[in-house]
């Protein structure tokens, strides 16, 4: 006959080892399901991750030329201008400054171009800037004769007859171009304006350059990448050439590009064989059409699972051999503590953490019983953490978006259950972004600061929360609901004695509205939310028009960017070679930028205090009236750019020279003119005028008449001077 000691080792024992098999199965079974969709996830994730790099080259390219052809549209008014010979000129030289602009910093970007349709244009002076292999820079290459080739020619004009043939922007995948000789993909605009097309715009991407993209990708220990076509075509393959289509004679690979070329990706990996080794294949389609494929051996992808199985297994066959020493030495007092032990754990895997599992024992059971307590003490504390820095403005300390949207919940639950009394007060935080912009972000980060300090110690109890960048929501109830509007117009008198610490020429303001909760047509917090929103803007469109009285002795925002616009002028100078200027409207002052010696007697940097006065000393005295009215258009607010032509000469009325002048209104927040600035140029007109007479010469007469009607000119005048050839011969 067994002892109960016996029994009870046995009972245990036996009990242990049924609970380990089971555990250790049911774990295996669940936890390799669980890995093997995450390890599926991440090999999801590893190939967008890497395709995103791609796609952002691709995406930077498009960007370009969409940008490119927008700019070219825009410019053109008529599609019969590009029929001038001089505005085509100047407009496709605009263009390919541009196009270079963009392309130049783009890594792997091989050329771009523009090609003006030539059964409309007739003529072909654009560009077509190709990357040179050895100086690494762009040069305006020879254009490709269209009519030399046939349409399907895909290597000499296929980037002409495939955007056309599509009229829509279009990538054509990789293909090699013998016009550069390289091995490229290409994105082209087609333009056409009133259904008619003007030309192309493109740029081309170097397959080399994406290859080593996707040869440095590496997928666990043996993974690689791959580039293909959208029918499965090899671009860069680590195991086959360039050209192979996959699947064709490939044993092993049955189905795949079939499964690759769907429109909806499942996410399961794609299984296949090669060299007797099983992979899986992760795909992600490029913005041009292409896929990025990433590959790699099951072993690989699913270790985890394997070594966890064979973990469970090992953790299983030590439990069953110590279950069977402890089960020897167990009893029943030894059961209980474990029992407390058991129930408590419960309790912390459901979320509760008031719970008592004190023990008197000294042994092993009672130091586990009080780390089980530290641990519990732990994660209380971890996760009230954690939930405060999800609910918790990290600027201002005050309840975030996420922290409003459970509020939100909250009372949303008591208007349902009609026990809701609240009201909603909203403040928009004025002139943040001035002060961001003149006295930088750390001003504007102890703006909100002080705004948010404010709020809470003028609401008290009430729930506080920044929901935007310069916007706060308070939640009042109960008695706060009832004086709502008297304790907002307390804050925002309040607001009137704050300052900034450092930063005396700052005021602290805020646009405010406030709603009460109406149980006869509010629903939800949101329709009360909107009434205020609504009061908010209605008096922030009465604060946006006050100015701010600045403390005795500082310098108020406009003289701050007026001072910031000078600098800016000041460092363009090196640039160009024109004058810059500024004109304050407010009080006339003009400040000119940049000198030419052989020119004007206006120094770098000089100051008219007497503003167009002191200007019309360096102007033709035919010309003055001119300049005189064009200035006080900008300053009468009727218009907001000039562009005008007129003679300047230097203070001894030498060195006469025709000038273009060319400027811009900048406006305050009132929307009122504040400056003016623009530059000063000779080179724009010098093609227009004589330098000997100062005269205008024949391309100015050519372009006033095609500029103006017949019925424009009541007189039309020639002059020629007598013997001219003769006095040349005779005296030089």
């Amino acid at each position: 006959m067994k002892s109960i000691r016996a029994k009870i080792m046995w009972l245990l024992f036996g009990s242990v080892l049924i609970a380990s098999l089971i555990i250790g199965t049911v774990g295996t079974i669940l936890t390799s399901g669980v890995i093997e969709k995450s390890s599926t996830e991440n090999m999801n994730l590893l190939c967008k991750t890497n395709a995103g790099e791609v796609d952002i080259l691709l995406a930077k390219i498009e960007d370009s030329v969409n940008t490119l052809s927008h700019n070219a549209l825009s410019e053109l008014s008529d599609i019969g201008m590009l029929k001038d010979d001089s505005f085509r000129a100047i407009y496709s030289s605009n263009l390919g400054k541009n196009a270079l602009h963009h392309i130049e910093s783009i890594e792997g970007a091989m050329a771009i171009y523009i090609r003006y349709n030539p059964s409309y244009i007739g003529k072909s002076d654009v560009f077509f800037y190709v990357k040179n292999k050895d100086t690494q820079k762009f040069e305006n290459q020879p254009l490709t004769d269209i009519s030399l080739y046939a349409e399907d020619d895909i290597e000499h004009v296929g980037w002409w007859h495939i955007p056309i043939k599509r009229k829509t922007a279009t990538w054509i995948e990789a293909y090699y171009n013998a016009n550069i000789n390289h091995n490229i993909i290409s994105y082209v605009v087609p333009l056409y304006m009133n259904e008619q097309l003007i030309g192309v715009i493109g740029a081309d991407i170097s397959i080399e350059h994406i290859e080593a993209l996707v040869k440095q990708i590496s997928i666990y220990s043996s993974g690689k990448a791959a580039l293909l076509k959208s029918d499965g075509t090899v671009v860069y393959h680590p195991d086959f050439e360039r050209g192979h289509l996959i699947g064709e004679d490939d044993p092993g690979f049955d189905g795949v590009v079939e499964k690759l070329s769907k429109e909806e990706h499942t996410g399961e990996l794609i299984k296949y064989k090669l060299d007797g080794v099983e992979k899986r294949i992760a795909s992600s389609k490029l913005r041009n059409g292409m896929l990025m494929v990433c590959f790699a051996p099951v072993s690989e992808i699913y270790r985890e699972q394997h070594a966890l199985t064979y973990l469970i297994f090992v953790c299983t066959l030590i439990v069953i051999v110590f279950a069977w020493i402890v089960a020897f030495y167990v009893s029943r007092e030894f059961a209980r503590p474990i029992k407390k032990l058991n129930e408590a754990a419960k309790h912390l895997t459901d979320g509760e953490f008031d719970f008592d599992i004190q023990t008197d024992l000294r042994d092993e059971i009672g130091e586990l019983t009080s780390t089980f307590i530290e641990t519990r003490k732990t994660l209380q504390h971890q996760i009230h953490l954690l939930d405060t820095e999800a609910h918790c403005d990290g600027l201002t300390g005050v309840g975030n978006k996420s922290a409003f949207m459970d509020k939100e919940i909250e009372i949303n639950h008591e208007i349902i259950s009609g026990n809701a009394n609240f009201s909603v007060a909203v403040f928009d935080v004025n002139k943040l972004k001035v002060t961001n912009d003149i006295f930088g972000h750390m001003a504007g980060d102890k703006l909100l600061s002080t705004v948010s300090a404010h709020l809470s110690a003028s609401f008290g109890e009430a729930d506080v929360f920044r929901i935007g960048g310069d916007e706060f929501v308070v939640i009042l109830k109960n008695e706060d609901s009832i004086n709502c509007d008297a304790l907002v117009t307390r804050c925002i008198e309040g607001m009137k004695n704050l300052s900034l610490e450092g930063y005396p020429e700052c005021r602290v303001s805020c646009a405010y509205g406030a709603s009460q909760f109406d149980v006869k047509i509010d629903h939800q917090l949101s329709d009360v939310l909107r009434r205020a929103d609504k009061e908010m803007y209605k008096n922030k469109a009465i604060t946006k028009k006050e100015t701010f009285p600045w403390q005795e002795g500082a310098k108020g925002i406009k003289q701050l960017q007026v001072e910031k616009y000078c600098q800016f002028l000041q460092t363009l100078t090196g640039s160009t070679d024109d004058y810059l200027f500024l004109m304050n409207i407010e009080t006339g002052v003009i400040r000119f930028f940049g000198e030419d010696p052989n020119s004007f007697d206006i120094a770098d940097g000089r100051e008219l205090a007497n503003g167009i006065l002191d200007m019309l000393n360096y102007v033709h005295a035919n010309d003055q009236l001119l300049v005189k009215k064009a200035v006080s258009s900008v300053i009468s607010h009727d218009v907001e750019e000039i562009d005008i032509n007129f003679r300047m000469h230097n203070n001894n009325n030498n060195n006469m020279r025709w000038v273009n002048c060319r400027g811009s209104v900048i406006k305050d927040e009132m929307d009122n003119h504040f400056v003016f600035i623009g530059r000063i140029s000779q080179n724009a007109v010098k093609h227009l005028y004589n330098p000997i007479t100062t005269l205008f010469n024949k391309a100015k007469l050519k372009m006033d008449l095609q500029n103006e009607s017949a019925d424009d000119f009541s007189c039309l005048m020639l002059l020629d001077i007598d013997n001219l050839s003769e006095i040349n011969l005779k005296h030089g």
